[in-house]
């Protein structure tokens, strides 16, 4: 009970966002992190996470045309994956009957004895290995399988036909050292993974992945070492799940907070910044106001600019402030906002002339040196 405890305190909306963005779905999320989902509900936090997946807010009926289904599916290499893609759209052409109409822009689609021994060899070859063939088109891997194809085609991946022995400690463990977790190995590379189990060489390649070593190892001199490596809590989290778990369960947090200070602010809302958008509207500028803390300040914006595909001019960006919350809210009764607007922020985007900008960045300024936290 005390490690479900330890782990539900990791649910911070930055740690929620990055699992979220693993996934193709909602659905796909939640079935994976019950958890982490139950936390953004009842946070609130859904609206926001939502803007991550453009399918998720696709209005009721907006797959209920052929020529945008057929317009999706044009984007995926074979059914499976315009299946898995966009569940959405297969579900509703597969109700109305379309998937026989679309089926012709896969030709792995095509009836059985299209895929002849000289297709299948054109195909494959245009992949690096047997498992992306199989994926992508699994019409041909069955027609390959079935006709006892495969020994003659994996001639042309050479690593496909390596022997057991081929796997020597050093080459295995060259290939292990460019994962991050043992999971990721075993997951990109199971067959490297047996051979490394079945022979125990697990215990002397761990030493590669410091968050896999025995549970003793992390003492707090080491979670410290650990720890001063990270920039925030939630990096460390992430990186040394085992430590994390062992500075909660041991109640070292208290003392390693003295480490890494900032770590206690990650989250707070002490920055504002005030930026002018690339896009103009109707001889307008499209401007935003808005909070964050010191440490994301400019990975904010930056996230920002990729999310709504523009660049951004930062006009503003003054840190420890104490009222910045309260200096936003108040910037923006002064501007009218953009009704239209759409994704992460888009509350506090505001369309104004040059005049009424540069009013707003004077009343900022006074504002922000009035709040200017004492040091």
């Amino acid at each position: 009970m005390a490690f479900k405890k330890t782990r539900a305190r990791k649910w911070t909306i930055d740690v929620c966002r990055q699992t979220w963005r693993r996934y193709k779905s909602i659905k796909q999320f939640s079935a994976a992190h019950k958890g982490a989902y139950t936390m953004v509900c009842r946070n609130g936090w859904l609206p926001l996470l939502r803007a991550d997946f453009p399918d998720a807010l696709k209005p009721h009926g907006f797959w209920d045309c052929l020529k945008t289904c057929r317009e999706e599916w044009k984007k995926y290499p074979s059914q499976s994956s315009f299946q898995k893609g966009s569940p959405g759209a297969y579900a509703v052409a597969s109700k109305r009957g379309w998937l026989k109409t679309m089926r012709n822009d896969f030709p792995n689609a095509k009836k059985r004895n299209y895929w002849t021994l000289n297709h299948c060899r054109k195909t494959w070859r245009s992949y690096s290995d047997i498992k992306s063939f199989s994926i992508n088109h699994a019409g041909a891997y069955a027609a390959v399988l079935r006709n006892g194809w495969l020994e003659i085609l994996r001639k042309d991946f050479p690593d496909a036909i390596k022997s057991n022995h081929y796997w020597s400690l050093n080459r295995c463990r060259s290939l292990w050292i460019r994962f991050t977790s043992i999971k990721e190995l075993r997951e990109k590379h199971p067959s490297v993974y047996s051979q490394v189990s079945k022979k125990k060489w697990v215990r002397f390649m761990r030493e590669h992945f410091p968050d896999a070593k025995k549970r003793d190892y992390w003492t707090i001199k080491n979670c410290r070492v650990a720890w001063l490596s990270c920039e925030s809590i939630s990096e460390f989290s992430l990186k040394y799940s085992g430590a994390y778990d062992a500075v909660h369960k041991n109640g070292w947090l208290g003392e390693l907070y003295k480490d890494l200070p900032i770590s206690r602010r990650a989250t707070a809302n002490d920055t504002i910044y005030l930026l002018k958008s690339s896009i103009e509207t109707e001889g307008k500028i499209i401007a935003k106001v808005g909070i964050t803390s010191a440490r994301r300040g400019l990975s904010r914006i930056k996230s920002l600019a990729n999310k709504h595909k523009t660049s951004f001019e930062v006009l503003r960006l003054i840190h420890n402030l104490e009222n910045a919350k309260i200096i936003e809210q108040f910037i923006l009764k002064n501007v009218t906002p953009i009704r239209d607007m759409k994704g992460d922020g888009h509350k506090e985007f505001f369309a104004v002339n040059k005049s009424k900008l540069t009013q707003i960045l004077s009343l900022l300024d006074r504002l922000s040196s009035r709040s200017l936290k004492m040091s």
